[in-house]
């Protein structure tokens, strides 16, 4: 029996932890942009969290999922804010076509290019369902450091 995956991928940008200052003042004015499958075209961004480095956007997404699709991807790029354009502060890629059906996942991953330097963690939850309407997923789980997975 293989395992059910829903039609609509669910996540939940939580935050993340240690970005790079990018402004003269020693912090960043932080925001997150998710990229599907590698494409260009920009699905979602969260709010921009003014002056730190720990941001915590708690930013709920979904989208639908191309029919028996397992090998979706989302990559999550974390810029600086500025006034005449943005910096970028880190990457990461995420499997995201194997959520199964109503179980959320807690995920940390590192933000990338891996150059030595710490980039910073993002913290996310990742589920799937059925419906269009993006669940809390809140509600699931813990957002201890301990039930994250590296």
């Amino acid at each position: 029996m293989s395992e059910r995956h829903g039609a609509y991928i669910y996540i939940l940008v939580i935050k993340a932890e240690n970005l790079l200052a990018a402004d003269s003042n020693g912090f960043s004015d932080c925001f997150c942009d998710v990229y599907m499958d590698a494409n260009t075209r920009r699905v979602k961004s969260t709010k921009v969290i003014n002056k730190t480095l720990n941001p915590n956007w708690n930013h709920r997404i979904s989208f639908h999922r191309p029919r028996h699709d397992a090998t979706s991807t989302a990559t999550f790029t974390v810029f600086d804010a500025d006034w005449l354009g943005r910096d970028f502060l880190g990457s990461a890629t995420v499997e995201v076509g194997k959520a199964p059906f109503g179980v959320v996942q807690d995920v940390c991953v590192e933000l990338g290019p891996m150059d030595g330097k710490s980039r910073g963690k993002l913290y996310l939850k990742i589920s799937s369902g059925d419906s269009r309407e993006t669940p809390d997923l809140n509600v699931y789980g813990s957002l201890s450091k301990s039930s994250f997975q590296s």
